[in-house]
C-alpha cells in the first residue's frame, strides 16, 4: 500500500475510503506512535457511527451499507446476525462513548516491534465495565 499521509484538521473532517485508511494507519507522525494510531481509530469508528446514525433512516441505505460491508470485508458472521448486530450498534449514542487505550510500552519479539500492553490496567478496565459497558470514573 502507498497512501499519502490523510491530511486531517483540529475539528470534523470528511474523509474518503483511501484518506480514512491513511489516517488509521498513521503512527509514525503521531507523538504517542501505536497508542495514539488507536486513539484515532476510535476517532475513525465514531465518526463512521455519526455518519451512518445520519442516513441510516433513509430508505434501503442501512441494507446497502451492510451489503458492502459483507463484499469488502472478511467476517465469520451469517448475513442475518450481521444485520442485526449492526442494527444494535446503532443504538449506541456516540456522545455516550469514551475512548480509551489500554497503556503499554513498545518493544521487539524478534525482528518485529510490538506493542506490550498493561495486562493488569486490562483486566481492571473490563472488570469495571463487564456489568453495564461503562466504565466508570473513566480510562
Amino acid at each position: 500500500w502507498s497512501l499519502p499521509v490523510a491530511k486531517v484538521r483540529r475539528g470534523q473532517n470528511r474523509l474518503n475510503g483511501a484518506e480514512a485508511l491513511a489516517f488509521a494507519r498513521m503512527r509514525y507522525e503521531l507523538p504517542g506512535g501505536d497508542f495514539d494510531r488507536s486513539l484515532d481509530q476510535g476517532l475513525l469508528l465514531l465518526g463512521g457511527l455519526r455518519r451512518v446514525r445520519e442516513i441510516a433512516d433513509e430508505p434501503g441505505t442501512f441494507e446497502r451499507l451492510v451489503a458492502s460491508f459483507l463484499a469488502n470485508t472478511d467476517v465469520d458472521l451469517p448475513p442475518a446476525e450481521l444485520y442485526r448486530l449492526a442494527r444494535a450498534v446503532l443504538q449506541v449514542q456516540p456522545s455516550k462513548v469514551t475512548r480509551c487505550v489500554i497503556p503499554g510500552r513498545t518493544g521487539s519479539a524478534g525482528t518485529a516491534s510490538v506493542v506490550f500492553a498493561d495486562v493488569d490496567k486490562a483486566r481492571s478496565w473490563t472488570g469495571r465495565a463487564r456489568a453495564d459497558a461503562a466504565l466508570q470514573g473513566g480510562c
